[in-house]
């Protein structure tokens, strides 16, 4: 194992710096990294979709004052 420095990818304005610890494979390094990227697209489509609700609802709050 060891330890390298990764900027995760996001479709949010900030990338962060973290440190992962890497386990060395080598017969699944795509499908990991698939994995993983899948991950970060359906949080961030979650908090799109939960900012989007938001919105909509504070929309909806005003059209009925």
């Amino acid at each position: 194992m060891k330890n390298i420095e990764y900027k995760v990818a996001s479709s949010s304005c900030c990338t962060p710096q973290v440190t992962l610890n890497i386990i060395e494979t080598v017969k699944y390094p795509q499908a990991i990294t698939a994995a993983g990227t899948g991950c970060m697209a359906a949080l961030d489509s979650e908090r799109f979709l939960e900012a989007e609700s938001a919105f909509i609802k504070s929309v909806t709050d005003l059209a009925n004052v």
